[in-house]
C-alpha cells in the first residue's frame, strides 16, 4: 500500500522507516522550537499526506523524547483520511527546564492502521463476556 506525501519543506527528510521491520514512520520537526517548562507547543512536521480511506494515521512521540520528559498533549494524534493540511504534533514538556527541538530532528512517529467505519446500533443489553464490567486493574496488572 502507498502513502501519498506532499512535502511542504523540501529541506526536510520525507517521513521514513528507520529500519526494516519498523511499524511507524519517523517524522521530523520543520522548525527549531523551544518548549518552556510545563508548556505545550505545536511542532510542524513539514508534510501533508493522504491517509487511505478506511485507515487512520496515529502520531506517537518517539520513545527517546519521552525519556526526556516530552509527551504528546493529546496522548496520541489522530489523522483522518479526509485531512490534507500540514501534519503537526502538540508536544508537552513535562520537565522543569526548557527543551529545544532542532529543525530536522525526529520527533514523532506516524503509524497507519485500518479503521473501518462503524455503524452505531443502540441496544437495551450487551452480550456477556468473561470480563463483564470489571474495569481498571481487573486483571491484577494495574
Amino acid at each position: 500500500m502507498n502513502l501519498d506525501i506532499k512535502m511542504r519543506d523540501n529541506g526536510l527528510p520525507v517521513p521514513t522507516y528507520s529500519r526494516d521491520g519498523d511499524a511507524a514512520l519517523d517524522c521530523y520537526s520543520r522548525f527549531t522550537v523551544a518548549i518552556a517548562a510545563h508548556a505545550i507547543r505545536k511542532v510542524q512536521l513539514g508534510f501533508s499526506c493522504a491517509i487511505p480511506v478506511g485507515h487512520v494515521g496515529i502520531l506517537a512521540i518517539r520513545s527517546g523524547l519521552s525519556k526526556d520528559g516530552l509527551t504528546l498533549a493529546n496522548a496520541i494524534g489522530i489523522i483522518d483520511s479526509n485531512y490534507r493540511g500540514e501534519v503537526c504534533a502538540l508536544i508537552t514538556n513535562n520537565t522543569e527546564n526548557s527543551i529545544k527541538i532542532e529543525r530536522g530532528q525526529r520527533v514523532v512517529q506516524l503509524l497507519v492502521l485500518q479503521a473501518p467505519a462503524m455503524k452505531t446500533n443502540v441496544v437495551d443489553e450487551l452480550d456477556d463476556t468473561n470480563r463483564g464490567q470489571s474495569g481498571f486493574g481487573s486483571s491484577g496488572q494495574f
